[in-house]
């Protein structure tokens, strides 16, 4: 309610100020120039670009500070470029592993390292290539270093790499370009005894794999129908499932609805059979 100069003063928090930059701001009830000053807490600060022993550029919980050389964690300034916690640290040489600053550029538990000369495994960091034969190693296989060069770790195994194109079938290595991997077992590409069947090896010389299920062979000259197998020779699959086929070659057989017909005596008309020659027939 009362009234001020707006070209020399300014209103802060219904108190009027004497301006004393044509572009002040205010910090509570005062005025403050933003060029050269902070206004930190509801306090006015000078700006340390401008005047070296003021209290910064920055605001950390009411105070001021210098961000080229300091930094605020958790309300508390301190030294560094990155925050650990509440403590600063320089992040070209060090690294905050769980709430501890240490020198190194990777974390081991709570422990730092060097990953260029080390390595960490199930906790513990061991340097590359050295140390007993059981910690030689660039990579971990079950918490254990190992030389990844030539060996493989296949289900926290470690195997040395005998073939060109070497794979993990369990804990297992083999020949990608001669064998395959089955449900975790190695089975020779183009093998007449042995396949796989959706992950589970089958005997080709008994069974069949129909639908991703195995089925065992009920003759030589069998099929697949649906999930279980046939003999082609006295049955037929009528839309996956099995029929005999009685007396009727194999050749002239033909599924009309859920019955099988001879084709030589029948017709099939919307699923349903017509002998031949009857006046229910459709013409040939």
């Amino acid at each position: 309610g009362v009234p001020y100069n707006t070209v020399t003063q300014v209103c802060c928090n219904y108190n009027h100020q004497y301006a004393a930059h044509d572009l002040a701001q205010c910090c509570n009830v005062a005025s403050y120039a933003p060029a050269t000053q902070l206004c930190c807490g509801g306090a006015v600060a000078n700006n340390v670009s401008i005047y070296s022993s003021a209290l910064g550029d920055s605001c950390c919980a009411g105070t001021g500070y210098n961000s080229s050389t300091n930094i605020c964690c958790n309300d508390a300034v301190t030294s560094g470029d990155a925050c650990c916690l509440d403590v600063g640290y320089t992040s070209a040489t060090e690294v905050c592993c769980e709430g501890v600053v240490s020198t190194g550029n990777s974390c081991c538990g709570d422990v730092a390292y060097d990953s260029a000369t080390e390595v960490c495994c199930n906790g513990t960091v061991s340097v590359i290539n050295s140390g007993p034969c059981s910690q030689v190693g660039d990579a971990c296989c079950g918490g254990l270093p190992y030389e990844s060069a030539g060996m493989v770790c296949c289900e926290d195994v470690v195997s040395d790499i005998p073939f060109d194109s070497a794979g993990c079938c369990g804990s297992a290595v083999y020949n990608m370009d001669t064998q395959s991997c089955c449900g975790g077992e190695v089975l020779e590409i183009g093998s007449t005894l042995q396949g796989c069947c959706d992950g589970a090896v089958m005997d080709l010389t008994t069974s069949l794999c129909c639908a991703g299920a195995i089925s065992v062979k009920p003759e030589e000259d069998s099929s697949c129908c649906g999930q279980v197998s046939f003999n082609t020779e006295t049955e037929i699959c009528c839309s996956d499932v099995v029929l005999p086929l009685g007396t009727t070659d194999p050749a002239n057989a033909y599924c009309c609805g859920g019955a099988v017909i001879d084709m030589t005596d029948y017709w099939c008309c919307d699923n349903n059979p017509y002998p031949r020659g009857s006046s229910a027939a459709p013409p040939i």
